[in-house]
């Protein structure tokens, strides 16, 4: 069921934790990715924290923060990776991230361990990845109002046309797993039960979240709007054509 707007915000429960602390591993002196732009525009200015000397096997690691710096630059501007993953072109970083300590400073006190780094959970459409809209946030909140439009055609979010024979199928996302809600005769029937579904995927995923040691109170108001914005569509029978707008 739909979350109350009068939802009280301000307990407690909604309050952000800090992450427990990691134990620290030693730098390496002979750190090979210092004095090097990374895609041309990451400067890293941190050369004695960017790996460490791995005390068991002798090799040479990077540090979390900088792997996570690393990524993140070449989401925004490697070729390579846009290639690869065409949804990061047009994504940019913020100029205070683009040098590694500005991005390790604000890593230190927001990263999660295991948790993804998000830019468009809290800010849909949002291509800038900076300190205003990016959040670590479980695994399973990563990708949950993506709406596939690169690859999706040109059916509404969650419905194919069935290979064979007539009619529509609507499947939706959940734990990691495409569950199959059925046939449909229209497009339209199937993408209101998909919508029906996601907006109860989006709720559990809430109510999982809130069980978290650290929860951001601007993820738990995207997910209400995201919830509510469904069944409103659904009601209404609208489509949803994607969460940015």
């Amino acid at each position: 069921m739909p979350y109350p707007l009068d939802l009280n915000l301000t307990s407690p429960a909604f309050q952000a934790k800090p992450s427990e602390p990691t134990t620290p591993t030693p730098d390496s002196a002979n750190d090979s990715v210092s004095g090097k732009l990374v895609c041309g525009v990451g400067i890293n200015d941190l050369p004695g924290h960017s790996s460490y000397r791995d005390p068991k096997t002798g090799k040479l690691r990077l540090q979390p923060e900088y792997s996570a710096w690393n990524a993140m630059i070449n989401r925004g501007y490697g070729k390579k990776t846009h290639a690869r993953c065409p949804t990061y072109i047009g994504c940019s970083v913020h100029p205070d991230w683009l040098r590694f300590s500005g991005f390790k400073a604000w890593f230190d006190q927001n990263h999660v361990e295991g948790w993804c780094l998000d830019k468009d959970l809290i800010c849909p459409g949002n291509k800038v990845y900076g300190p205003e809209h990016c959040r670590y946030v479980p695994p399973y909140l990563n990708l949950i109002v993506t709406d596939s439009a690169a690859t999706r055609g040109k059916w509404p979010l969650g419905v194919t046309k069935h290979v064979r024979g007539v009619g529509y199928q609507a499947f939706c996302r959940a734990d990691g797993k495409q569950i199959r809600l059925g046939s449909f005769a229209c497009p339209l029937s199937a993408h209101k039960a998909w919508q029906e579904k996601k907006a109860d995927v989006i709720d559990d995923a809430l109510q999982r979240y809130m069980k978290e040691r650290v929860v951001h109170i601007e993820v738990v108001r995207a997910l209400i709007h995201y919830a509510d914005r469904l069944r409103a569509d659904a009601a209404a029978g609208r489509e949803t054509t994607g969460f940015s707008t």
